[in-house]
């Protein structure tokens, strides 16, 4: 499976399905296909899907609903994987239908709710999550919670979970500090504990092309109440603050942007060069790098290295990129392994790798 032969196998294996009636074999394949997946290879990404719909076939042709129901899970599982979440979505209450053991699991709760989550429909995803930390789920748990929260709307609701997590003795990520703090200067500034975002009517308040009227202010402020974290309003916001020489407001507006809207590598420079003022709080700065180089990886790098050669030279240039290259996290490279779980014969889940309940 980690060779060139990954294909071929899956073929054969395909080929030979339906001679026996149990389902080892596909364990076994599944198994190994999932460990050598690499979700970047479009080729091992079609074939493991082909896999995986071959033997929800023979599931179904078997008629075993748990088999059926485990099938489904498993597709489930990998939609959800290549960002495919509406399918994903689909297959995991599939599962749910043929399996009821999965409604007792904590992770399929989790999983169910990444997947609401990347359609957009934070409500579902904020209420999984919820059911999820109700049967017992870990304290990893809570930050997912409260980042569908604050997307729905329920700022001052995520705001006190992120703050209960950011207390809780974890090694929590720099994208969970940003977000808290931000949320609590959003409210302190808007007074809205939550909101109905209006999303749509606040990015048709914002026409840049007329970015230098007197207007321009008022309809990003407007766009805001609309939508408190509208990210194109933020954006232009910081851009205006910037311009102003108001670099601690328009620090934390390009950082808003760029929790919301994560691919937007200008925001997130532009967030980092704000940083290096001496009016803003120095804690920023390291989060910022750290959470931007999460999202964005060389292309950040290459952005804000690009940026800081137009604005500076000799010494100051070399300190500030050895500074940055300091501030990154030195083990950047780190992949969990694939859970793949499988359910004994006392119909509990158990990692197969971790031999631990799932």
């Amino acid at each position: 499976m980690s060779s060139s032969k990954y294909g071929e196998i899956i073929d054969t294996v395909c080929e030979v399905m339906g001679v026996s009636d149990d389902n080892y074999l596909e364990s076994i394949v599944t198994m190994s296909a999932l460990a050598s997946l690499d979700a970047n290879d479009q080729q091992k990404r079609s074939k493991f899907e082909e896999l995986q719909n071959k033997i929800l076939e023979k599931s179904k042709a078997l008629g075993e609903e748990s088999l059926i129901g485990i099938s489904h899970y498993n597709l489930g599982n990998h939609y959800r994987n290549i960002g495919s979440c509406r399918k994903s979505i689909y297959h995991y209450l599939q599962a749910r239908k043929y399996e009821l053991n999965y409604l007792k699991q904590i992770y399929y709760f989790q999983e169910l709710a990444g997947a609401f989550y990347g359609c957009c429909k934070y409500r579902a995803a904020s209420r999984l999550y919820k059911q999820a930390l109700d049967m017992g789920a870990e304290d990893n748990v809570k930050p997912l919670y409260a980042d569908a929260l604050m997307f729905d709307g329920k700022y001052q609701l995520a705001s006190d979970v992120f703050t209960e997590y950011l207390k809780s003795g974890e090694d929590p990520h720099a994208e969970w500090h940003l977000k808290s703090i931000c949320l609590s200067n959003l409210i302190r500034m808007t007074g809205n504990a939550e909101q109905s975002r209006r999303n749509s009517g606040a990015m048709k308040l914002i026409d840049v092309s007329k970015s230098d009227t007197p207007e321009f202010m008022e309809n990003l402020e407007a766009a805001i109440r609309l939508d408190n974290i509208c990210g194109l309003a933020w954006f232009n916001m910081g851009i205006v603050e910037s311009k102003s020489g108001k670099h601690v407001e328009a620090a934390y507006s390009f950082i808003l942007c760029g929790l919301v809207q994560p691919w937007d590598i200008e925001a997130w420079v532009n967030a980092t060069l704000c940083c290096f003022n001496k009016e803003v709080d120095i804690q920023l700065l390291p989060l910022v790098i750290h959470a931007a180089y999460f999202f964005d990886r060389d292309d950040y790098l290459l952005s804000l290295h690009k940026e800081l050669e137009t604005r500076f030279s000799g010494d100051i240039l070399e300190t500030l990129t050895n500074m940055i290259e300091e501030t990154l996290p030195k083990d950047s490279s780190h992949k969990d392994a694939p859970k793949i779980r499988l359910m004994g014969e006392d119909g509990v889940f158990r990692d197969v790798l971790t031999g631990k309940n799932a």
